[in-house]
């Protein structure tokens, strides 16, 4: 009768009812009725944040070149 979510200290859930997103839930323990048809999406945040990490670093190196190609298009542009 009831579904029993457990969220983790290093997660964050993302609740869904009938496909439409309704809240972020936090670490701790869900009970939702499951003739309600809730579904809850587990996101690892240690993860999350090691990809966006990886992002930024990715973002500044292409930023860094675009510096230097610009730096090259002034020099030949006088």
């Amino acid at each position: 009768m009831f579904k029993k979510v457990t969220i983790q200290a290093d997660q964050r859930g993302l609740l869904f009812h009938k496909g439409s997103y309704v809240k972020k839930l936090m670490p701790g323990t869900y009970h939702f009725l499951s003739w309600s048809q809730p579904s809850v999406a587990v996101l690892n945040t240690a993860k999350l944040m090691d990809e966006n990490q990886t992002l930024f670093r990715l973002k500044e190196l292409v930023r860094k070149r675009q510096r230097v190609n610009n730096v090259r298009d002034l020099r030949f542009h006088t």
